[in-house]
């Protein structure tokens, strides 16, 4: 097993965990056939297509993002390094 395909199993075995500490549901996505890439993301409704939102909605997702990027890194590092 590649060391991608390693931490993500870790990781996906700790999803309640890790979603609880978040607050928010993941989408954990495996490599489509013949590719090599693990994805693990977040994400928040919207009411289209970000080019396509008013310039409050841009603002409230702009802040969104921002802010759960921020704690989407704090708690999967955490998760990633254990051993």
């Amino acid at each position: 097993m590649e060391e991608n395909e390693a931490i993500f199993n870790k990781l996906l075995s700790r999803r309640a965990e890790i979603e609880k500490e978040l607050g928010s549901k993941l989408d954990f996505s495996p490599p489509s056939e013949g590719k090599r890439m693990y994805t693990i993301g977040l994400s928040t409704p919207t009411s289209g297509v970000s080019t396509k939102l008013s310039s409050e909605e841009k603002k409230k997702l702009i802040k969104w993002g921002t802010e759960n990027m921020k704690r989407f890194v704090e708690v999967m590092v955490k998760y990633v390094n254990e051993r």
